[in-house]
């Protein structure tokens, strides 16, 4: 079962992936279509969920007949993709590729950003020690929170919950949930699918937070267009939140093996770090809010989804340009503009029809108007 809940996460990101480019590109870029993908996609595949459940066929939780067809439809979907791009494929290639080259750098970040995102979901959610359980940063604080609202979804007071029901409150008896649920429901579809409560926490997070830095370096890229300083923003979101965190650094020769410690990991939770006479501040973004407050997980690319679509609106340009740049953006306007040109035609042709059908209903009527006479 455990293979179902993975696909249902890989096919709802590849879905996103081809209805974003199938729409969008390429006024959005490759790269972009790719990092939306993992929020949009989980976010979509929870709704489709809800709605199946409001069928009759549907038992109450959430039983396999609803997984099994939600996945059913997901790869149906997949399917309709390739079979709409496959004929105007070899047009993408070109941009795609120009585009990947242009961006070896970033791709190579990323992958480093995977694996530290897997090994930071990894070790802070639930990760078992001789007979415990443990948890980092301030995950302690929240994880309760969000497992009793998977649970309710599971077998609990939301286990009947349809896309048009009222949600019941697991925390405060008798009274309605005022939450954005969709983060945990999704856990709870891949915990009915035959996941643990900690895989269905480690695997979306991994691809959510990735997508997340993502985005972060897309965005800068549209804004800057430098790569420079789009890795760099990166790097200083990652370290945002109070400067405790170099001091720790500066004092601690040792801090690079210490920081991958389980020691480290689930050791004193350091906001704030103690130097000499003074107390410096350190919220981290991922320790304190990307890990314990699971929802800004699918938030924040979705936010920041939003941001790229404004600056696109506003700034009114093509894609994210390529190493060779001129001739990149050429082949890009070239792409926008078959697509206007084949729009404008049909309405020219459509125009013309209704014309000619309505000058021969003009002629039929003078000729019987005639033969009247």
């Amino acid at each position: 079962m455990l293979f179902l809940a993975e696909s249902i996460v890989f096919s709802s990101c590849f879905d996103a992936f081809a209805v974003v480019f199938y729409l969008f590109f390429p006024h959005l870029s490759f790269l972009e279509c790719l990092m939306i993908s993992p929020a949009l996609g989980m976010s979509l595949s929870a709704w489709l969920v809800l709605l199946l459940k409001s069928f009759p066929f549907a038992q109450p939780g959430i039983d396999s007949n609803v997984l099994h067809l939600t996945l059913l439809i997901q790869i149906g979907i997949l399917l309709l993709f390739f079979k709409r791009v496959k004929n105007n494929l070899s047009k993408f290639m070109s941009i795609i590729r120009s585009e990947i080259s242009h961006h070896q750098i970033f791709i190579g970040l990323m992958i480093v950003i995977f694996i530290w995102s897997a090994h930071m979901n990894d070790i802070h959610y639930l990760k078992k020690n001789d007979s415990n359980y443990l948890v980092a940063g301030s995950v302690y604080a929240d994880l309760p929170f969000h497992m009793n609202l998977m649970a309710s979804f599971v077998s609990g007071i939301n286990n009947n919950a349809t896309i048009g029901s009222t949600l019941i409150s697991p925390f405060y008896s008798g009274e309605n949930l005022a939450y954005p649920f969709i983060p945990d429901f999704f856990c709870s579809v891949l915990m009915a699918a035959g996941s643990s409560i900690r895989w269905s926490l480690v695997l979306p997070g991994t691809l959510l937070v990735t997508s997340m830095m993502g985005l972060i370096y897309l965005l800068n890229y549209r804004i800057t267009n430098s790569t420079r300083a789009s890795i760099m923003s990166i790097f200083i979101t990652l370290l945002a939140g109070g400067i405790g965190g170099f001091y720790w650094v500066l004092e601690n020769p040792y801090w690079f093996t210490e920081i991958f410690s389980v020691q480290f990991a689930f050791g004193p939770d350091r906001v704030l770090h103690w130097t000499g006479k003074q107390t410096a501040y350190w919220f981290s973004l991922p320790a304190h809010i990307l890990f314990p407050q699971r929802t800004v997980q699918h938030a924040y690319p979705l936010a920041i989804t939003t941001f790229i679509v404004v600056w696109k609106v506003i700034e009114g340009k093509g894609t994210v340009k390529a190493k060779d740049g001129d001739e990149s953006e050429n082949k890009q306007k070239e792409l926008v503009t078959q697509k206007e040109q084949t729009t404008q035609t049909q309405k020219q042709t459509g125009k013309k029809n209704n014309e000619e059908k309505k000058n021969n209903e003009e002629k039929k009527n003078n000729e019987e108007k005639k033969n009247n006479e």
